[in-house]
């Protein structure tokens, strides 16, 4: 998140998964053109869900192209491996948008 966040320009999307992100959810603003896939085990002991899922939410609040898996009994390794193919087929099916073109 903090890498899109910060060069939104270079992004076709972005899949966070078990993301730390502890930044300002109000910067998803310069990202509302990027498509976002997030993955989060909501037994993750290193990053806790009420995170992921806050981010979430803010994503719903502005709109964001983005789809939010939230994995039952899932940890904060295994999530990436079991879903990394939704990852690609989310990724694949999305263009990339300029900055500022919504």
């Amino acid at each position: 998140m903090h890498l899109g966040i910060k060069y939104p320009d270079i992004w076709a999307g972005l899949a966070p998964i078990a993301p730390a992100a502890y930044g300002n959810r109000d910067d998803l603003k310069k990202i509302k053109h990027i498509p976002i896939v997030m993955i989060q085990g909501d037994r993750d002991t290193l990053v806790p869900v009420k995170l992921a899922r806050a981010w979430s939410a803010k994503m719903r609040e502005y709109k964001l192209d983005h789809r939010y898996i939230e994995v039952k009994g899932g940890d904060h390794v295994r999530v990436a491996f079991e879903y990394m193919p939704h990852i690609f087929q989310f990724l694949d099916r999305k263009q990339r948008k300029a900055a500022g073109k919504n």
